[in-house]
């Protein structure tokens, strides 16, 4: 059973609510010194016997201030920062299914890899 899962980006101020178990899409204003700020994108697609985080997102940020590069945030359940790509003189088209799981392909490694050294950092300590 899927429970709602509320977010919170903080991306230049803005705070953009979404929950991870809705289908709809939210339209949600931009400000003029941001050109484009994107939802994150849920990934649940993971097998039961799997120790990876369920949810995980991925934010691309696009912004005046960084010329044409783009950014793509990955992040694992409540807001923990896994990763940030830098992609130079790049725009990603994200209605282009191709580069949608694409990302959601690289989150889901970050995911793995980050559950994975996560149950290590947490095991017995010896002394």
């Amino acid at each position: 059973m899927k429970t709602p899962f509320a977010l919170l980006s903080a991306f230049v101020g803005i705070a953009v609510f979404t929950q991870l178990t809705s289908a709809q899409s939210t339209n949600i204003p931009i400000p003029d010194n941001l050109t484009t700020i994107e939802l994150p994108s849920p990934v649940s697609k993971v097998s039961a016997r799997s120790q990876t985080p369920a949810v995980g997102f991925w934010v691309v940020e696009n912004s005046p201030g960084l010329g044409r590069q783009t950014l793509v945030h990955y992040y694992a359940d409540q807001w923990t920062l896994l990763q940030t790509d830098s992609l130079a003189l790049r725009r990603l088209n994200l209605k282009n299914r191709r580069t949608t799981n694409e990302l959601n392909q690289r989150l889901q490694v970050l995911l793995t890899h980050f559950s994975t050294n996560r149950h290590q950092l947490a095991g017995p300590k010896h002394r």
